[in-house]
């Protein structure tokens, strides 16, 4: 027998409402994402190496808008992820503790571990891959862009953990 105590209750949904919460979450999350990437000095060129990596041969034209469309769908998917990720993982948990009485701490962890997932894939594979063809000075850009990116999936992670149970409260689901 498992004890849910999670105020928002969303372990005690549907599936499919609880993947609806989370599509929702995530475009939230990305649209919160953006705060920081406007505010630190690369700006955009995180999401505009993001959609080189899947149509490298992009027009300059599409950039603007593509990288914004991979940016939403990128947050999109994860947070999905996330929800799966719970979703299969929630008969291994009996009870769950709460943060900000409101959220649990699987909940911040599996939303951590996406949002560390994200980075060490934009670092390690797309920007090495991706930042020496599109950027010409990206030995000098390189660590800058990567820190950008961490700021704004350690952002993304936080708000996606909060806005999937803020919005079972708020939504009427």
């Amino acid at each position: 027998m498992s004890v849910v105590a999670h105020a928002a209750g969303a372990e005690l949904r549907a599936v499919p409402v609880r993947i609806a919460v989370a599509v929702l979450a995530g475009f939230g999350a990305a649209a919160i994402a953006n705060f920081p990437m406007a505010a630190l000095p690369e700006g955009d060129v995180p999401k505009e190496v993001a959609l080189a990596a899947v149509w490298p041969d992009v027009p300059d034209a599409v950039v603007p808008l593509g990288s914004h469309t991979v940016h939403y769908l990128a947050g999109i998917l994860v947070a999905v992820g996330v929800e799966l990720l719970l979703i299969a993982t929630g008969d291994l948990r009996d009870v769950e503790l709460l943060v900000f009485g409101f959220v649990s701490v699987s909940r911040l962890l599996a939303a951590a571990a996406a949002a560390a997932f994200a980075v060490v894939l934009f670092g390690a594979v797309v920007l090495p891959r991706v930042g020496p063809r599109r950027l010409a000075d990206y030995d000098d850009r390189g660590g800058g862009i990567r820190l950008q990116w961490a700021v704004s999936a350690a952002v993304y992670g936080l708000a996606v953990a909060l806005l999937v149970p803020s919005l079972y409260v708020l939504l009427p689901v």
